[in-house]
């Protein structure tokens, strides 16, 4: 048997770098989450919405009949979902929450509560109410920013898509006969719901201003994982043709670089304030 040519070597090693990846990004979460013995820093939502797409991804994979290791990532996809939903919903079931233990209410020299200084009483519920106000208008100029951004994203990204699809008349058009409706249509909609399933994780954690028991390295390892398959599949080959065939997957991987610096970005401003980051 011969040697591979330099790009196949390369295409099969970043893939599987890529499925490696994928092996071990929800370790990370998995074991905040049973150190904490709580799911709560992740949005239930990402998950179902990530589980969903993985499932149209597997399916799309194996209709237009794709790189094994595009399978072999479809399936490890779907495994890890599973395991981390079923976490969640355990935890998030067995959840029990301490009362809240009785105290008595402070006095002060001339008495009773009642007898406490009604304007110092006054000036905290106002000073409370000023930094819910700046709270409120800090979380909502944060959103507002990334409902912006998002929006560019997506009209730039659909004007590419179009315009390496469009046909020009030149022998590097792609054929597009060879491009099989269903599973076409599968790759996009697994892309679309793996992509989006980001934006409820981000909503909270504007919300929250926080990102306690959210994992960054289930991030580190999902966009690592992202480059390197997306990397697999030009190194493979830069046929138009192939590369519109497998752009459902290609820009189900890149895409999410989008969301997931975002996040990055939200370790940057709230984990500060977190003491149980992995």
């Amino acid at each position: 048997m011969g040697a591979l040519p330099a790009n196949d070597v390369l295409a099969e090693t970043f893939g599987y770098i890529s499925i490696a990846c994928w092996i071990v990004v929800l370790t990370p979460q998995i074991y905040l989450n049973y150190r904490n013995k709580t799911g709560d820093g992740i949005s239930f939502n990402f998950l179902l919405l990530w589980l969903i797409g993985d499932v149209m991804n597997i399916l799309g994979i194996v209709l237009q009949h794709l790189m094994f290791t595009v399978f072999l990532l479809g399936v490890y996809y779907i495994l890890s979902d599973t395991i981390i939903v079923l976490q969640v919903l355990y935890y998030r079931k067995n959840q029990t929450y301490e009362p809240l233990a009785e105290c008595e209410l402070p006095t002060d020299s001339y008495g009773s509560i009642e007898d406490r200084n009604e304007e110092e009483e006054y000036e905290a519920i106002v000073d409370e109410g000023i930094k819910n106000e700046h709270k409120q208008k800090r979380v909502l100029g944060r959103i507002v920013t990334f409902w912006v951004a998002t929006a560019l994203f997506i009209i730039s990204s659909i004007i590419y898509i179009i315009w390496s699809l469009w046909p020009t008349g030149s022998p590097n058009d792609v054929d597009l006969s060879q491009l099989k409706f269903l599973p076409q249509l599968l790759g996009w909609t697994s892309a679309s719901f793996y992509i989006f399933s980001r934006i409820p994780q981000i909503l909270k954690t504007f919300h929250d201003e926080t990102v306690e028991g959210l994992s960054i390295g289930m991030f580190v390892f999902s966009v690592i994982g992202n480059i390197t398959f997306a990397v697999s599949i030009l190194l493979e080959s830069q046929d138009p043709t192939y590369v519109a065939i497998n752009m459902p997957w290609l820009y189900g991987s890149a895409g999410t670089l989008f969301f997931d610096f975002t996040i990055f970005l939200q370790f940057y401003l709230y984990g500060k304030s977190s003491t149980n980051l992995v």
